[in-house]
């Protein structure tokens, strides 16, 4: 496994374009909040799957642990092998893109999240919106994540 990404992240991404997305929503997902968009998602599902593909060879290999911890048998077929392909059962056409809020909420914090979110978010996401950049993040041993370079998708 490579143990720098740096100069082939550089170059993998020089083709890779800012993708559309023509508005966004945050809906409820088993008690917690993401921010997701809505509309053609193809742009940003093609870039997903070009990026988990170009960079696979930087993951580190599943442990079991980490297999028994996605809950294999809860899998479908196709996710439990993009689970042995790729790491991830939810990639590829699998994927839906997402950025997560909250973790779960009981009632009645779960509706006053919703309230806040709205508020807050609603006048300041922009309709239509473009993902302009790619970050790159490492997981510290606390498992906490830091950034370590945006990468803006140039095309």
């Amino acid at each position: 496994m490579p143990t720098s990404c740096s100069a082939p992240w550089r170059n993998w991404r020089a083709g890779w374009r800012p993708c559309p997305c023509p508005a966004c929503t945050w809906p409820a997902w088993a008690v917690s909040w993401r921010w997701c968009p809505q509309g053609d998602t193809a742009p940003l599902q093609a870039l997903a799957a070009t990026v988990v593909a170009a960079l696979d060879g930087f993951r580190a290999p599943l442990t079991q642990a980490e297999i028994a911890r996605r809950r294999p048998e809860r899998l479908t077929p196709r996710q439990r092998e993009l689970l042995d392909l790729w790491g991830y059962p939810y990639v590829m056409e699998e994927f839906r893109f997402h950025l997560t809020l909250t973790d779960r909420l009981e009632e009645p914090l779960a509706t006053q999240a919703a309230q806040i979110l709205e508020a807050h978010f609603a006048p300041v996401l922009p309709r239509p919106f473009q993902v302009a950049d790619l970050c790159l993040f490492g997981e510290a041993e606390d498992g906490r994540f830091h950034l370590l370079h945006r990468y803006t998708l140039s095309g």
